[in-house]
């Protein structure tokens, strides 16, 4: 009996949006231009021409990057305050 094997999980822009909880608009803000606060931004990936897709395991790492990302803005900030 052949193992099978699974895929990665692959969100639409809305189901990717509402795992990382900010607005779908916000998600293909990102895509097009980046954040204004120079944050991550998590990466799509390319199913077709026209359609774009989130594998979850990389949604996973941008909540990591994102909180290290908060951390070390939070320590620059406060250390630049004394």
């Amino acid at each position: 009996m052949p193992t099978e094997i699974a895929g990665p999980v692959l969100l639409t822009t809305e189901e990717a949006a509402k795992y990382i909880d900010v607005p779908a608009s916000t998600l293909v803000g990102w895509r097009s231009n980046g954040r204004a606060d120079g944050g991550p931004v998590p990466e799509p990936t390319p199913v077709s021409k026209r359609r774009m897709r989130y594998q979850q395991v990389d949604l996973d790492a941008y909540l990591v990057a994102v909180k290290e990302w908060a951390r070390a803005n939070k320590a620059k900030s406060s250390s630049q305050t004394r």
